[in-house]
């Protein structure tokens, strides 16, 4: 446990990339010591290894280090959710066939209910990091990267606008809505060189490109019809 501190420590300190903090499961594996019919519940797992962290002298130090930062940690729990966003402790037994602790369907509910918190953990974090903009797939990585190899080879001492790529992705247009509305954010973008817009401004926008666009549709519908 003192390890995994150092590790979330060292990603809170000296990483600025990590948007979310990420949940924490301690696996107790192949313990062949402890009782079982107590350590199976994850909540007294749990409660027993905080406790035991609780009267450690790495608490204490931690605990020192968090408070001089102006934040006040009384137990450990408080100082594990600085770093992580939940903490629950996860005991494995070890199957003796000879002299067996437990029964083989009681190691397998514990793989169960272990993978049952990976499989929670994993989709709550990535809510929170679909919410907070944070969850990017590959076709948006994709399309950002380029954006940003565009704008770069254009003048590679340029800075590349961080703000543009956190705005709402946009699919690619493949109807005609879409393929409208893509054109006023281009149009928009291009014209008002920033982000700030004037009162009235949408409605300016659209008396002043409805003519464009009404010449582009009966175009298209002419050259359809000629087809």
């Amino acid at each position: 446990m003192a390890q995994l501190i150092d590790w979330a420590r060292n990603g809170h300190d000296l990483t600025t990339n990590q948007g979310m903090k990420p949940g924490l499961i301690y696996i107790i594996n192949q313990d062949n010591q402890a009782d079982f019919s107590q350590w199976k519940d994850t909540k007294f797992a749990t409660k027993k290894i905080l406790e035991k962290l609780q009267a450690s002298k790495r608490f204490a130090q931690e605990r020192d280090t968090w408070n001089n930062r102006g934040f006040q940690v009384s137990s450990v729990l408080q100082l594990l959710e600085k770093y992580y966003d939940s903490v629950q402790v996860v005991f494995l037994p070890e199957f003796l066939p000879r002299r067996p602790l437990c029964e083989a369907h009681e190691v397998q509910s514990q793989y169960e209910l272990l993978y049952g918190e990976i499989d929670r953990l994993s989709q709550a974090g990535a809510d929170r990091r679909r919410d907070a903009g944070l969850l990017m797939d590959l076709d948006r990585l994709s399309r950002h990267s380029v954006d940003v190899l565009r704008k770069l080879a254009e003048d590679f001492h340029s800075a590349v606008d961080l703000y543009s790529m956190l705005e709402t992705f946009q699919q690619y247009p493949s109807n005609f809505k879409s393929h409208v509305l893509n054109f006023l954010a281009w149009f928009t973008d291009g014209e008002r060189g920033g982000h700030t817009q004037e009162p009235g401004y949408e409605s300016s926008v659209i008396e002043r490109v409805t003519a464009f666009v009404a010449t582009c549709v009966a175009g298209e519908v002419s050259r359809n019809r000629q087809g």
